[in-house]
């Protein structure tokens, strides 16, 4: 169990920095690219958090390590835009922006584990309900099978027996459909 801890650590590590590392290129287009730039950097980092939304729907905590990166890099996007040369009004603009995608991420996280977390929800009913079924054809099965292996056995056992014309009629159609039932093999 430890391990297994500790593999799921890694991942959440290996999220949260291939996030950063990819946020980071947003941040570098932005400052390479001024105010053009902060454009294009915001659209990298949105990716990045549309990629984490759809791929860690089912942790949280995968969820918060692709998500926490994209957080850290649009709160230095409007300061870098600023730094730049753009006015009060554009970084502003831009921060408000990155607070909307971020909510935004977070509704469409929670949306979408809902979903399928529901989608778990079906499947195990499904496999429960197949399941009954197969209980229920087998009982079934079993309970029309016994009797009639007596009935059957008391046939042969007639057929064995000398008895009158009335009694070996019926003997003989009650063999006569068990042929016709089993394809002509008999038991």
């Amino acid at each position: 169990r430890l391990a297994t801890r500790w593999g799921y650590a890694q991942l959440v590590g290996a999220v949260a920095v291939s996030n950063l590392l990819f946020s980071s290129f947003g941040v570098a287009v932005l400052i390479a690219g001024g105010p053009g730039g902060a454009l294009a950097g915001a659209l990298l980092i949105t990716g990045a958090i549309v990629n984490a939304v759809m791929t860690t729907a089912s942790s949280r905590e995968l969820f918060l390590a692709g998500l926490i990166p994209q957080i850290v890099c649009f709160a230095f996007l409007p300061g870098v835009t600023l730094g730049h040369g753009a006015g009060a009004l554009t970084a502003s603009q831009l921060a408000f922006g990155a607070l909307l995608n971020l909510i935004a991420a977070v509704m469409a996280w929670r949306l979408f584990a809902g979903v399928l977390a529901g989608e778990d929800r079906a499947r195990a009913e499904a496999e429960a309900a197949n399941t009954a079924k197969s209980d229920f054809l087998a009982t079934v099965s079993h309970e029309i099978r016994t009797p009639l292996n007596g009935v059957l056995g008391m046939a042969q056992a007639m057929s064995a027996a000398d008895l009158p014309r009335s009694s070996a009629s019926l003997e003989s159609r009650i063999t006569s459909r068990r042929s016709r039932c089993s394809g002509g093999r008999s038991a």
